[in-house]
């Protein structure tokens, strides 16, 4: 469990399908990343806004139920929506540090813009999907391998 100042507002916004990997997420990939996402946030004392396309949501919303969701189809669907949820004006006054669960580039100019508002801002990715020109424009970075696989069930 992360040690996180409760008196820091954090908001973490999710982008379920790249964190797991794929477009088509099973609901243990979805529980997966929302175990290893909250051992780098306080899932208390942050505001968590995950995004999928409207395929993947069933999964991502059973897997992570105290998250706001999101849903946008289409290419960059997910990411465009969350970009509107971190460029709302509101946003830089009202955190204190921001985790961007993606490992996409399309986020580089918007962690840019927060980093010189003096937000503090996390990325967390899987190592193989971190476009360098995300890893060069945050402050921390988390990074994972890919996720283990379900256990198979045994056969009766």
């Amino acid at each position: 469990m992360s040690t996180a100042n409760p008196a820091v507002r954090t908001a973490a916004y999710i982008d379920i399908e790249n964190l797991c990997g794929t477009a088509s997420p099973t609901t243990y990939d979805c529980e997966l990343v929302r175990e290893f996402c909250s051992e780098h946030i306080n899932p208390q004392h942050t505001m968590v806004i995950g995004a999928c396309s409207h395929h993947a949501a069933p999964r991502a919303s059973f897997a992570w139920p105290t998250a706001r969701w999101l849903w946008r189809s289409g290419r960059d669907g997910a990411d465009n929506a969350l970009l509107d949820e971190i460029r709302d004006a509101s946003v830089k006054g009202r955190f204190d540090h921001i985790v961007i669960g993606s490992g996409d580039s399309i986020f580089a100019d918007a962690v840019n813009d927060l980093v010189a508002a003096g937000v503090r801002v996390t990325v967390i990715s899987r190592s193989r999907s971190l476009s360098s020109r995300l890893a060069h424009s945050s402050v921390d970075l988390v990074m994972y391998d890919d996720l283990p696989e379900a256990p198979v069930a045994a056969a009766a």
